[in-house]
This record gives structure tokens, C-alpha cells and sequence, in this order.
């Protein structure tokens, strides 16, 4: 959530309307914000987060665009997306492989490219 809430905060301040929302608040409420005509960038690592994935029927339906960041090109999230930024990321620099390390890195980057 970090990750998207600074995306968001960086599109908004140079001048492109954003918001974020939690993919575990959305059916709690605020799927009620987005609108048809929105653009959403939904962000996954694997691209098989379940509570992502579970948004994506209602958005379709809403009518929605979705643009995909992942590292997994051929995950359903990247499937069922309009567009998708794949991270071609290896590992997290994490020892364990564990820590969001590089896929945050690069996601924020790709962020910034956006805005």
C-alpha cells in the first residue's frame, strides 16, 4: 500500500488527478469512489494477489481500464489488463528473497516515469 499511496500522492501533485485505494477497503466501501471513466493502475508483484484479482471482475464491469504492474507477465492480473509494466525482476535484494526491496524500488520508478 506504500508503494501505490506514494504513486498516487506523486501523480496528484504534478497535476493528474489520483487517489489511492486499498484493494482490502474496496468491497468495504470505497469501490464506491471509482468511476467509469477512471484509469487504474493496480500493483502486484506475483500478479496473483487475491485480493487484487478479486477487484478486477467489478472493475471490468464498471467499465474501467486497468493498467498492470507486475513482475509476472503472464500472471491473470496481467491477462485481464488493458496494459502491463512488467518489472523483469530476478530476486528482492532481501538475502531471503523475503523483504519488498527491488519490486518496490522499481515499482516507484515506474511511478515517477507516469507522472
Amino acid at each position: 500500500g506504500h508503494v501505490g499511496r506514494k504513486m498516487s500522492a506523486t501523480l496528484a501533485s504534478t497535476g493528474t488527478p489520483s487517489f489511492f485505494i486499498h484493494p482490502a477497503e474496496a468491497f468495504h466501501g470505497d469501490l464506491g469512489m471509482i468511476t467509469p471513466y477512471d484509469l487504474l493502475i493496480l500493483i502486484s508483484a506475483s500478479g496473483e494477489t487475491d485480493e487484487i484479482l478479486k477487484l478486477v471482475p467489478s472493475l471490468k464491469n464498471f467499465g474501467n481500464r486497468i493498467i498492470a504492474i507486475t513482475n509476472n507477465g503472464n500472471s491473470t492480473l496481467a491477462k485481464n489488463a488493458d496494459a502491463v509494466l512488467e518489472l523483469y525482476m530476478a530476486n528482492e535484494t532481501c538475502p531471503n528473497n523475503l523483504a519488498p526491496t527491488t519490486s518496490t524500488t522499481l515499482t516507484m520508478a515506474i511511478g515517477d516515469a507516469l507522472a
